[in-house]
This record gives C-alpha cells, structure tokens and sequence, in this order.
C-alpha cells in the first residue's frame, strides 16, 4: 500500500526569475516525483534531488542545476531504499 501511494504522489520542481517574474519547471514530466535532498549557499544553483524517472517505485539521487535543469546521477537506487 505504501509502495502504491509513493507512486501516485507526484511533485515538480520550478524555478522563478525574481526580475521577469517567469516561472519554468524544471522536470515537465507529470509523472516524475521529485523530492529535494540538500541545497547550499556555496553553490546557489545546484540541488541535490531525488527522481522516480527510472523506475516509478524508487528515488535515484541526481545533482541538479537549477538555471539549465541539467542533472547528474549521484546515487541509483537498486531498490534498498524507499527513502
């Protein structure tokens, strides 16, 4: 049951342009769940996410850079963990 509720839950990430006031969200896939690890104030634009992308039922850990959405897989989960 908790696997299945995990799954449907879905949470997107979005930046904002505090001058123009434009909004862009980062992942554009509805079916992703995104979950925020970690930020930094010595590396503003970076995040350290976790995304259900390859498999529904499992976070994988990526770096993410928050002004051109590019991520970078830090952590693949096999499945061990659910959070």
């Amino acid at each position: 049951m908790l696997e299945d509720l995990l799954t449907r839950e879905k949470w997107q990430l979005w930046s904002v342009d505090l001058e123009s006031g434009l909004t862009k969200n980062l992942i554009k896939d509805v079916t992703t769940r995104i979950e925020i690890i970690k930020t930094s104030k010595k590396y503003p634009t970076k995040v350290l996410v976790s995304l259900n992308t390859r498999d529904a039922r499992f976070q994988d850990v990526f770096l993410m850079d928050l002004e051109t959405a590019e991520r970078k897989e830090v952590f693949r989960n096999d499945g061990r963990f659910i959070s």
